[in-house]
């Protein structure tokens, strides 16, 4: 969705991705138990850099951790820094989510939206029950998020289903706001494509998307096992104006409903 948006309005969406499984690989290799963790969480958070030197001086923490740490506080790393912040670390989770967050970017050079997102290893959530990324959108218009989620692997679980998920919530009322204070009016209509892909064409299948919503036509990304899964009669009741079947090597099979 955030890519779309991305493309659709080139100048007016920002998204900062974060990975909170980076704060809590250093945390868990300093010793901090989970009082303290959830403290240094909220000074981090809102980028009070001595808020959280004062507590990691009360817990004693290890030099070197304390500045990693510390570093989080203060600084919106870009694509540049993934890199350096990887050097800094040397636990095995904290290298894992810098090596999602390196794997995410080349998922977004291939959507053409790189551009519009940052990395900020001190974006963390007060609820504690996120496992991996989180990501917040902002624009013109609102002086906070209208946007904000994230990866929840375990919270599923509490309630019968043990599934990893992603979920978003976006801010309707701070949205109608910007869109008002930026004399835009919102797109209402339900006609789009729909583009099936498989496995092997789904480079084929993002590049026909791209296509699309650069002219304007929404454009939505259906997965299936094999050629045939489009057909499927539970699929095919989602069939809008207009649904195409995407190829390996680019060519375009229209469905009917």
């Amino acid at each position: 969705m955030g890519s779309e948006m991305c493309i659709r309005d080139r100048t007016d969406l920002q998204i900062t991705v974060g990975e909170v499984e980076y704060f809590k690989g250093i945390c868990a290799q300093a010793g901090l138990n989970e009082e303290v963790e959830l403290k240094l969480r909220d000074f981090i958070s809102a980028k009070n850099y001595f808020g959280a030197q004062e507590l990691l001086e009360e817990q004693k923490v290890r030099k070197d951790y304390a500045q990693v740490l510390l570093g989080l506080a203060d600084l919106v790393k870009g694509t540049q820094d993934l890199e350096s912040a990887k050097m800094q670390v040397d636990n095995e989770r904290s290298l894992q989510a810098i090596e999602r967050l390196e794997a995410l970017y080349e998922v977004l050079k291939k959507y053409g939206t790189e551009k519009y997102v940052s990395f900020d290893l001190g974006l963390l959530n007060q609820y504690n029950y996120y496992t991996g990324v989180i990501f917040k959108g902002y624009t013109y218009g609102v002086g906070d998020a209208i946007v904000t989620g994230g990866r929840y692997d375990k919270l599923l679980s509490y309630f019968g289903k043990n599934a990893p998920a992603i979920g978003f919530v976006v801010v309707v009322d701070d949205v109608l706001e910007a869109l008002s204070r930026q004399n835009k009016k919102p797109h209402t209509g339900l006609d789009g494509c729909l583009l099936f892909y498989t496995p092997d064409s789904y480079d084929a299948a993002l590049k026909k998307a791209n296509q699309l919503r650069l002219s304007g036509v929404s454009a939505e990304l259906i997965p299936v096992a094999c050629d045939q899964d489009c057909r499927r009669a539970d699929l095919r009741g989602r069939l809008r104006r207009e649904a195409m079947l995407i190829h390996a090597d680019g060519s375009c099979e229209q469905l009917k409903s």
